[in-house]
């Protein structure tokens, strides 16, 4: 499934179409991937358990249904469900919002992480 050119932005991780190896795009090679008369789309990278882990997120203490946790600031908290990546945000109050919508990929994740805090969301050891 490719990604809708419209969802990129530099800084995103995808699979290169050459290589099938995650990539972090920047300014040349999102020029060239889009640019080029034979782009048949980027694929995505799926949302792992272990993609939250190297992006700081953590098992909520406590957590009945397991949750991850990263805290953006000091108010608000992303959690993700581990086993259907649904997603919600909490508050100073630890009030949970209803589940707002599904992570499918870890651009997904990234465009969120980046309209909250205007920052890229940290993935260590990605590649």
């Amino acid at each position: 499934m490719a990604i809708n050119s419209s969802e990129l932005r530099i800084g995103n991780w995808v699979l290169d179409p050459a290589y099938g190896l995650p990539m972090e795009l920047d300014i040349d090679n999102m020029e060239v991937l889009l640019g080029s008369r034979h782009f048949d789309g980027i694929d995505p990278i799926p949302l792992t358990t272990e993609i939250l882990k190297k992006a700081g997120f953590v098992i909520e203490d406590g957590s009945e249904s397991e949750q991850y946790a990263l805290m953006v600031d000091n108010f608000l908290t992303i959690k993700i469900h581990k086993d259907d990546f649904s997603w919600a945000f909490s508050g100073l109050k630890e009030s949970v919002t209803p589940s707002c919508g599904w992570f499918k990929y870890v651009h997904q994740l990234q465009n969120l992480y980046f309209a909250l805090t205007n920052q890229e969301l940290p993935i260590n050891n990605l590649p």
